[in-house]
């Protein structure tokens, strides 16, 4: 099994601090000042434990073959994550 990492600079980040946006909220919010930026390692500190962050990263496979993928999110600190 190919191993790979989810670390911050593949990683985009929108702070909600509302923490009450949806999915399809979300989705709508573009990359840019004001939307999803890129993170770096001061970014994703959680420092407004009151907000929602939401991750956007993207996973390719590279093949033709169907695969299963695990991933391992080491550098962040999280209470709860849910994939979309």
């Amino acid at each position: 099994i190919e191993e790979y990492s989810v670390t911050r600079k593949y990683v985009e980040y929108f702070e909600d601090s509302s923490a009450e946006m949806d999915l399809r909220a979300i989705m709508k919010i573009p990359t840019s000042r004001k939307g999803f930026r890129i993170s770096t390692k001061a970014d994703l500190l959680n420092t407004n434990t009151s907000s929602a962050y939401w991750l956007k990263f993207i996973l390719v496979n590279p093949t033709t073959n169907q695969e299963q993928f695990l991933i391992e999110m080491f550098d962040f600190d999280i209470d709860e994550i849910s994939l979309y």
